[in-house]
């Protein structure tokens, strides 16, 4: 559809989301940690190409990583640091 905003899938953009967002508070923007969630963001990549909504890629990659801490605000948070983006 003509203007309409696609998800962003590509890692880069995904890393971005995650480290702008910083969903569970790891300081990385303080501490200029620009890699800190990229497997985190890989793993969301490989998930969305298996056609996962991404909501649920960004929480199933946040828990494989921060196991039962990850609530709903910090999904939230990454899809809000998403819509910023684009």
């Amino acid at each position: 559809m003509p203007g309409r905003k696609s998800v962003p899938n590509d890692v880069e953009r995904l890393n971005k989301a995650f480290y702008l967002s910083d969903p569970m508070n790891t300081c990385c923007v303080e501490n200029q940690c620009y890699d800190e969630y990229q497997r985190i963001a890989n793993y969301t990549k490989a998930l969305l190409d298996d056609n996962l909504a991404l909501f649920d890629a960004i929480e199933k990659a946040l828990v494989s990583s921060f196991d039962d801490l990850v609530k709903e605000r910090h999904v939230c948070a990454v899809m809000k640091s998403i819509a910023n983006l684009l």
